[in-house]
């Protein structure tokens, strides 16, 4: 123990303080922010970015990159006007429609059907550039294997494939949605059912990083202070016990942070058990504080528990109904854990036999730690004296 005061301890928590003062102004900032003006800040983002596609287009040169999310149709046309070479012919017009420059509209904006267009044309040495950037294109038929391009800039890596299918276009002009025009300032299209909690989604993850590491320092802090300051270890221990239990029973009833950021990790598209569990993430939470709370339980507890033990068994009556109720705890953890791992594998909604490591989904890797975990926090009940001596080797009994 340190002859230190306790606060000069809790310095070790300020910047826990600090990290999670930060999460709470970025946080109070996202609330601030309304939908039109989300909207307003997808439809600039969506302007530059295909502005920037247009001009990669138009000065495209061998070695110079062209963004990612630009699906630009390069042809080249003969001086007689007859298509003599394409590039990227994903969103390519029918051949038909595209084999003869003659039969391509003149127009900035080129409408196929279902398909609209941004066209760009160049005069090279006696021959036409024409390039054809895909602003929209539908199948016109219902595959879940064939997805709908919609031009969503830098911001498409936001959207899962559902919500573009969701997503529905229009060429008419309706002011509160997100418009998109070409660089002569023509309306091209609008877009709308977007879903705009996606877009808040980078910034609440910031949220949910910083206040998470903050809240880990925070309770270090603490820790180490206790540890530090508090004469007997065993009493600052079962006063950190109840924090994480607590943590996590205010996370349930908030529903957090599966309410406010939208992964498949908070999701029951992975894994839906009960109420208590009812995604993954949760499931992990739920876990991970039993497993601790166990061990925190153990670490402090077995020897005083080994002493009364070792009391009791002295008389063989007492020995016996406690070597029977021993087996039948045992028995009963062991039954609990049976039942979880068959819940596990029945509601789980990915491979969880792992046939393939390299094409394994990664929540497959967190059900096999959960499981893990789970087994740990059994084995902590079951062979509590081993595993004590394990992680506490050098471990001497609380005075009481």
């Amino acid at each position: 123990m340190s002859k230190k005061p306790f606060f000069t301890y809790l310095l070790w928590t300020l910047p826990g303080v600090v990290l999670l003062l930060v999460s709470g102004l970025l946080a109070f900032y996202d609330a601030g922010q309304s939908d039109e003006v989300l909207k307003g800040r997808a439809q600039r983002t969506l302007q530059q970015d295909l502005n920037r596609c247009v001009q990669a287009s138009i000065n495209k040169k061998p070695g110079r990159k062209i963004p990612g999310y630009c699906k630009a149709c390069d042809l080249t046309y003969s001086e007689s006007g007859k298509l003599i070479s394409w590039e990227n012919s994903q969103f390519l017009p029918a051949y038909e429609r595209i084999n003869l420059l003659k039969l391509i509209p003149q127009e900035e904006i080129v409408y196929y059907g279902n398909r609209v267009y941004l066209q760009l044309r160049q005069a090279q040495q006696g021959q036409t550039r024409v390039v054809f950037i895909p602003i929209y294109f539908d199948y016109g038929i219902e595959n879940e294997y064939l997805l709908p391009h919609v031009f969503l800039g830098t911001l498409r890596s936001q959207f899962t494939d559902d919500e573009v299918r969701r997503i529905r276009v229009s060429t008419e002009r309706m002011p509160e949605e997100v418009n998109l025009n070409t660089p002569t300032n023509v309306h091209l299209l609008s877009l709308r059912d977007v879903e705009i909690k996606k877009l808040r989604q980078s910034l609440r993850w910031w949220v949910v990083g910083i206040g998470s590491l903050g809240l880990v320092i925070l309770l270090l802090g603490f820790r180490i202070a206790s540890i530090k300051t508090i004469s007997k270890r065993f009493w600052a221990d079962m006063a950190f016990l109840p924090l994480l239990p607590l943590i996590r029973v205010l996370l349930w009833l908030t529903n957090l942070p599966g309410n406010y950021v939208d992964n498949e990790l908070f999701s029951p598209n992975i894994l839906a058990i009960n109420f208590l569990a009812p995604s993954l993430g949760d499931l992990s939470l739920n876990i991970f504080v039993l497993t601790f709370s166990v061990w925190l339980l153990y670490k402090n507890l077995y020897v005083p528990l080994q002493n009364s033990y070792q009391k009791l068994v002295n008389r063989k009556v007492i020995a016996w109904g406690i070597c029977l109720l021993n087996l039948a705890v045992c028995s009963l953890l062991l039954w609990a854990y049976n039942g979880i791992f068959d819940e596990i594998m029945l509601n789980s909604q990915v491979d969880v036999e792992f046939s393939n490591v390299f094409e394994t989904s990664i929540y497959s890797f967190i059900i096999l730690l959960d499981i893990g975990m789970l087994l740990m926090a059994i084995a902590f009940v079951i062979i509590g004296r081993q595993l004590v001596q394990l992680f506490r080797h050098n471990w001497y009994p609380p005075e009481f």
